[in-house]
């Protein structure tokens, strides 16, 4: 018995083993507080990812949207344009006798800036695609018959009724001095004026030669006016003459009633 160690109990360890107890305590809090810094540390770390995933999708969204507003804003512009061309066409329409085409083909902008400036005033010659020229006379009555030549690019005259014969002319002109008089053309059959539209009567290319040949209504009046005029000069001369041919007519008579006598 007096050989064997007493144990000893915990109120009597030694002081190195208090002390190391002891240090151990810092170090488990410093790791635990380590251990949540770590944690913090990858949420904000994830959290940046997220934000900046948001942000570039945002940011490639952006010109996105631009872009597409820009079209769209584009877009609405072309549309009113349009419209306003129509609208255009269909005012000159409803000042218009005779509306008829030649091709756009060859033509310089000085050639046509000299061929309006030699048609009658207010008489327009535009340059006008074929779907919009659709859509202004259509339901028209009095124009819709252009489907024929609705083709190529064409350039349209509106002509009223006092200016017919002087805006063909001017047409002819133009394309005489550019050469479309010329057989060996390379337009061919449609070099010159293909057709138009009268009165509601479609025109094909000599038609409309035809019609730009017919008296103005200022030209009628005058012919009619000159008719009534002569008119009361023939009457008069008519009845000058009745006295001589009765005085003639005397004369014979009692000729042929002396050669009786005798």
């Amino acid at each position: 018995v007096l050989g064997r160690p007493r144990p000893r109990s915990p109120a009597r360890r030694t002081g190195c083993e208090v002390s190391a107890a002891q240090q151990m305590v810092p170090f488990a809090k410093l790791s635990m507080s380590l251990a949540v810094l770590a944690a913090a540390l990858v949420g904000m770390a994830q959290a940046s990812v997220v934000v900046a995933r948001a942000g570039g999708a945002r940011a490639l969204a952006a010109p996105r949207a631009s872009v597409s507003m820009g079209l769209t804003s584009t877009n609405v512009a072309n549309l009113k344009k349009k419209q306003d061309t129509v609208d255009k066409v269909k005012e000159s329409l409803e000042q218009s006798a005779l509306i008829f085409t030649f091709r756009a083909d060859g033509l310089e902008v000085n050639q046509l800036r000299s061929l309006r400036d030699a048609m009658p005033e207010g008489t327009p010659v535009t340059l006008i695609k074929n779907r919009l020229m659709k859509r202004a006379i259509e339901g028209n009555e009095k124009w819709d018959h252009i489907d024929d030549l609705l083709h190529y690019s064409n350039y349209w005259a509106f002509v009223s009724e006092d200016n017919m014969r002087a805006s063909f002319e001017a047409v002819q002109k133009l394309l005489k001095d550019t050469g479309r008089d010329k057989p060996e053309h390379p337009l061919g059959d449609s070099k010159g004026v293909r057709g138009g539209v009268f009165g509601g009567e479609y025109l094909d290319a000599e038609g409309v030669v035809k019609v730009s040949k017919l008296p103005t209504k200022i030209e009628l009046i005058t012919q009619i006016a000159k008719g009534i005029n002569l008119v009361p000069t023939k009457l008069a001369r008519g009845i000058n003459l009745v006295p001589t041919k009765v005085g003639r007519a005397i004369k014979l008579a009692k000729a042929d009633e002396d050669e009786g006598s005798d």
